[in-house]
Parts: C-alpha cells; sequence; structure tokens
C-alpha cells in the first residue's frame, strides 16, 4: 500500500484508512513481542558467554531503537512497555494484535496501572480490554484514562484501609516509560507509591506529590516519568 489507489469513493478512502490503522497497531504488537523476544535471546546468550548478570541486557534497547528508526532511550521505552504488555497487560496486548488498540493507548493503560501490583493490574487489564473492545475502541483518551483509573481505584477499595495495592519501592519501575524489571517476587500493599526510572533513563529529579490521598515519592536520583499536573 506504498501506493495505494487514488480513484477511490470517499467512502473507500475511510475505509482504507481504517484498515491501514488496524494493520499499524497490529504491527505494533508484534515488534513487542519480538523486541521482549530479542532480549530474551541476547540475555540468554550474554549468561552463556559469561557476562554478569547485572550487565546482561546491555544494547538491546539500542538495537530496538535502531531498528524502529529511533534513539535507544525510545528503544528502551518500546523495550519497556513490549514487557509490560507481554508478562501482565496481556489483553491490552490482545487487542493491538487485533488492530483496535494503538500502542499509544496501550501506553496510557501501562502508565495509569503502573502502580498496582501484578494480581491487581491483570484484574484491570481484564476487566477494561477482555470483552469490551468495542465499547474501549470507541472512547477517547480522556475517557480511556478515566475509565482505567476508576479499576485501579476499585482495586485499591478491597484492599484493608481503601490503600492502593502497589508496587514495592526496591523493585525497579514498571513504567511504560522505562525498562520494567522481571522480578515480581517482591511486591508490597502500601499508601506510598513509588515511581522509579532506572537510572540510564533519568531526566530529572521530582519530589512527591499527592494523588487521590496516596503519597507519590520518587527518590533522589530518580525521575518521575508522569506529570503530576497530568494526573491532578
Amino acid at each position: 500500500m506504498a501506493d495505494p489507489p487514488r480513484q477511490l469513493s470517499d467512502a473507500e478512502r475511510v475505509e482504507v484508512i481504517a484498515a491501514l490503522e488496524e494493520l499499524k497497531n497490529t504491527a505494533c504488537a508484534a515488534q513487542a513481542r519480538i523486541s521482549v523476544d530479542l532480549d530474551a535471546s541476547q540475555r540468554a546468550s550474554q549468561a552463556a558467554a559469561g557476562v554478569p548478570a547485572s550487565q546482561q541486557g546491555r544494547g538491546v534497547a539500542g538495537q530496538v531503537g535502531l531498528a524502529r528508526r529511533e534513539s535507544a532511550h525510545r528503544g528502551a521505552r518500546h523495550l519497556g512497555l513490549g514487557k509490560v504488555l507481554v508478562g501482565e497487560l496481556t489483553h491490552t496486548l490482545t487487542g493491538m494484535s487485533a488492530g483496535w488498540l494503538s500502542e499509544w493507548r496501550a501506553t496510557l493503560i501501562a502508565r495509569e496501572t503502573a502502580c498496582l501490583s501484578a494480581e491487581h493490574r491483570a484484574q484491570v487489564d481484564a476487566e477494561l480490554c477482555g470483552d469490551r473492545a468495542e465499547q474501549v475502541a470507541g472512547w477517547g483518551d480522556a475517557r480511556l484514562v478515566a475509565e482505567v483509573r476508576k479499576l485501579a481505584y476499585r482495586q485499591g477499595d478491597q484492599l484493608p484501609g481503601g490503600r492502593v495495592p502497589v508496587q514495592s519501592p526496591t523493585r525497579p519501575a514498571r513504567s511504560s516509560r522505562s525498562t520494567p524489571s522481571t522480578n515480581t517476587s517482591s511486591r508490597r500493599s502500601s499508601s506510598t507509591c513509588s515511581l522509579r526510572t532506572p537510572p540510564e533513563l533519568v531526566t530529572e529529579d521530582a519530589g512527591p506529590f499527592n494523588l487521590a490521598g496516596m503519597t507519590i515519592a520518587v527518590p533522589r536520583g530518580y525521575a518521575l516519568d508522569l506529570d503530576p499536573e497530568e494526573l491532578a
């Protein structure tokens, strides 16, 4: 379709645009899966070569960025999102594969569930994208974000004291804009949510702020990938 037919009716043009958009979304889902597979393969090869565990995976983000005609920094974000989609937001990834959910909207879902434990994140993912494709596909970004937040807070209401279940502050962040940790053993529930970015992705220091009764604390030396004003 590099040179699509020009002699089309307006209705046909709209259909072609919609079909190409679905193709883009499906391609992004495939890129996410393949990027995660590349990371796993590279880590296995490096481990077999005796590379220390702390250094395994280096260079993968750069390869992803290069392949996508983007920087290594952007490659790290794509890889991080891919890990979240493959490991925790499987229904969201299925929506991308089906073509009705874009990479950007998947990023919004990943971002808005970044503080949840893996279990509660999966529940939000299933409730949102499990069998509501037609409904969710018709929402705008603002409505999507609002619905994800509502589901996330509902998960928090199920805990004693109505606290939102969050990841351990000792565990690297699962932000959609950074590389998520593959270690899912260290999680806890708390009223304090620490969103952290790996040091190589640090852009600025940020302080704590309040979100719906939660204190969002960002340790020194880490950057907050979410805009506090956007979350207010």
